[in-house]
């Protein structure tokens, strides 16, 4: 059973690991496979633990830099814009 089977898709578990997929999929260069991973674990997140949580902001910033690397970046300003406001480039997200 997969844990979007046990625990439903808009678990937080599930949006995690999406977030997790697009990152790494984001460090191979695949950076358009990496967006929507990314923008799914985002919606995910953002629903279930809301936009202030670092968890929600780390994706965010993923999220950035995977749509800056798949040359999108009319879509990196509209979710660039969605960071606070003291991080109007976003730093690069740890490993974790």
């Amino acid at each position: 059973m997969s844990l979007t089977e046990q625990f439903g898709s808009d678990d937080w578990r599930v949006g995690l690991l999406r977030s997790t997929r697009g990152h790494a999929l984001s460090s191979l260069d695949r950076h358009a496979e990496a967006v929507p991973a990314l923008e799914a674990a985002y919606q995910c997140l953002s629903a279930a633990r809301g936009t202030d949580d670092e968890l929600t902001l780390k994706t965010l910033r993923r999220l950035v830099i995977a749509c800056e690397g798949a040359g999108q970046s009319d879509k990196a300003d509209t979710y660039r814009a969605l960071l606070p406001k003291q991080e109007s480039t976003p730093r690069e997200p740890d490993d974790n």
